[in-house]
């Protein structure tokens, strides 16, 4: 187990709970890191030396159930990728920027209440230099900015579940970062948030416009009529 138990908890969260798919129950120590991933969303502690082996949630080690896919050729690399620095401060610091936009997050993933049998869907859109969070349900909308000064992306939409998201910032609140990089590939289908210690990439979602309410979509939309048309959703099943 990772020396870190906060870390180690924050990042079996990624873990897959599909036990069709045991290979990604388990978090991987390559031998250089460790790796946990539901195919949907990846989270890699880096830097972490120790004997390859297998490792349940709980942090005991398990009979490898098969061979754990070759991830390293997820990560955009060259032109796939356009990142920018989105802070730089004290992560110690209980208001700082990364902890406030965690909090922001949350606070409104809770207010969202959806209908049952449909998932919540949150956008972030780069419009110009800064990054919004973006939210609706059946009676209510939000709208909040996250991100300023970010001048080295290009605009884009990232559909995502939102879950997802605050999993990825409470991994980035242990790791307690100098530094964090944050990025999308080329086609706007993969964000990738990068600091010294932990990796995490994540994939889009394809949102649905024949629901029986607004839907984020139509919200998107309103506020931030389309430039081009959205590039296609995917996620990282090919680690099949």
């Amino acid at each position: 187990m990772l020396k870190n138990k906060y870390l180690y908890t924050k990042l079996a969260a990624f873990a897959s709970k599909d036990k069709a798919r045991p290979i990604f129950n388990y978090l991987n120590f390559t031998g250089e890191e460790v790796v946990a991933t539901n195919t949907h969303w990846l989270a890699v502690a880096k830097g972490y030396k120790a004997e390859p082996h297998m490792e349940s949630t709980d942090g005991s080690t398990v009979e490898c159930p098969g061979k754990f896919p070759e991830w390293k050729g997820l990560i955009p690399s060259g032109k796939q990728l356009q990142y920018s620095h989105i802070f730089e401060e004290n992560p110690k610091d209980r208001y700082s920027k990364m902890r406030r936009i965690k909090q922001v997050i949350q606070s409104v993933d809770k207010a969202v209440k959806m209908p049952r049998g449909q998932f919540t869907v949150a956008c972030l859109v780069k419009d110009g230099e800064r990054v919004y969070y973006l939210v609706c349900d059946r009676d209510y909308f939000f709208k909040v900015r996250i991100f300023d000064s970010i001048k080295d992306l290009p605009d884009f939409r990232f559909y995502c579940v939102p879950a997802y998201l605050e999993m990825a910032f409470d991994l980035l609140d242990a790791a307690e970062p100098d530094k964090v990089m944050f990025g999308v590939s080329e086609s706007h289908n993969i964000m990738f948030i990068e600091t010294d210690d932990v990796l995490i990439l994540g994939t889009g979602v394809r949102c649905a416009e024949d629901l029986d309410h607004r839907t984020i979509k139509n919200f998107v939309n309103d506020e931030f009529p389309p430039k081009a048309k959205p590039a296609d959703d995917d996620d990282l099943d090919f680690l099949d």
